[in-house]
């Protein structure tokens, strides 16, 4: 601690054998003492912390990705959807969702690497979340055309959105909703986004590989969509990556995420929207 200058400062020493004082060290030693990095660490491209080795990084890249998607290709295959409700689909996202944010952030801060590294970051959060709603305009009209160019390509369409992705006007319902909706875009923008990206990066070397890479893996769960849906999901991956990419910040994408979202499981089966 440095009070002011002249007045306290804090200078190493050095210890003899057996914890014995021996006075200040000269320059020299005290680099010396200095603690070298340690050999599984190195420097994050953005030189704001320490990033794990390549081969760390693949471990855990490895571990996360047998955990997440043996669930997300059962989802795709689901042999009788008919026999889920809502409720019982949201809790078991809830109970998916919230243990893989931890398990990324666990991940993040055992690595001594900063939470705004991955973009998880408020700076300036009012601009970015407004910046996500207005970038969501251009979205929705894009994507329109893209589902109709698939469409014409033969590619299967669902019709309507599965009952099971549709909650009842009930209040519970509701307020499960929107806190499912919440969740969802928080937890799959730091996985799909924020770690994946970084950590494929890492790996590859190649961001716009990354990008793609992340956004196929977040489109596999989405299955229940179809053949057309799955490459519109794939797309929408690619969009908010480059937001994210582009701004260094989640708040973005994850507020385009969430209108996605809302209006898909909310305003157009309750016929606000068409």
């Amino acid at each position: 601690m440095i009070l002011h200058s002249g007045t306290l400062q804090l200078n190493p020493c050095r210890l003899g054998p057996i914890g014995e004082f021996n006075g200040p060290a000269t320059g020299q030693q005290a680099m010396m003492d200095i603690p070298e990095k340690a050999p599984h660490m190195e420097e994050a491209p953005n030189n704001s912390s320490m990033a794990p080795s390549k081969k760390i990084q693949a471990v855990e890249v490895g571990v996360f990705l047998l955990l997440i998607l043996p669930s997300m290709l059962l989802s795709t295959a689901l042999a009788k959807p008919e026999n889920l409700t809502f409720p019982l689909l949201a809790g078991s996202l809830l109970l998916s969702d919230i243990p893989l944010l931890c398990l990324v952030l666990y991940f993040i801060w055992r690595n001594g690497e900063s939470f705004p590294s991955i973009g998880l970051t408020l700076r300036n959060g009012w601009r970015e979340a407004g910046l996500g709603a207005a970038l969501f305009v251009p979205l929705m009209f894009g994507i329109g055309l893209i589902e109709r160019l698939l469409r014409a390509a033969g590619l299967s369409v669902p019709q309507a959105a599965p009952s099971y992705l549709v909650p009842s006007e009930s209040g519970s319902q509701l307020a499960l909703a929107l806190v499912l909706l919440v969740v969802v875009a928080v937890s799959e923008e730091v996985i799909f986004r924020g770690y994946l990206i970084r950590r494929f990066t890492a790996l590859f070397q190649k961001p716009v590989f990354a990008l793609a890479l992340s956004s196929a893996v977040f489109a596999i769960g989405h299955g229940y969509e179809k053949a057309a849906g799955v490459v519109g999901v794939w797309i929408l991956g690619l969009v908010f990556g480059a937001v994210y990419l582009w701004r260094r910040s989640l708040v973005a994408p994850m507020v385009m995420h969430f209108i996605q979202n809302f209006i898909g499981i909310i305003l157009v089966p309750f016929g606000v929207l068409s």
